[in-house]
C-alpha cells in the first residue's frame, strides 16, 4: 500500500478471526480517514462483534476493502480433504500385526 497511499486495495482473506480483529479495523480506519465511531470490542458498534467488523471491513465505500472467501474454500478445508484422503489410502492398503 506504500507504493500507491492513495490508490484503492482489495484483499481477498478467508474468515479467520484474524481478518477481522480490532486493530485490522482500526488501521483501515486510520489509513482510509474514516471518523465513524467504532465503539469497543465485544459492547457497541462496528467492534461488537466478528460480523460487525467485517461488515466494516467489506464496505464499498472505503479505500481499503476485504473480500472474506466462503468458509467451504477456505484453502485450510482443501488441505484438510487431502490429508484425509491420504490417511484413509495408506490405512486402507496396509495391514497391522498385533504387538502381543
Amino acid at each position: 500500500m506504500a507504493s500507491d497511499p492513495e490508490a484503492g486495495w482489495i484483499f481477498v482473506v478467508d474468515k479467520w478471526n484474524i481478518q477481522s480483529s480490532e486493530t485490522l479495523v482500526r488501521g483501515v480506519e486510520k489509513v482510509c480517514g474514516i471518523e465513524e465511531p467504532l465503539g469497543k470490542q465485544d459492547v457497541r458498534a462496528v467492534l461488537k462483534t466478528v460480523a460487525s467488523r467485517q461488515a466494516f471491513l467489506s464496505q464499498n465505500s472505503h479505500r481499503i476493502r476485504f473480500v472474506y472467501t466462503p468458509k467451504h474454500s477456505s484453502w485450510l478445508n482443501q488441505i484438510e480433504t487431502i490429508f484425509g484422503v491420504i490417511l484413509r489410502n495408506v490405512n486402507h492398503r496396509e495391514s497391522f500385526r498385533s504387538v502381543n
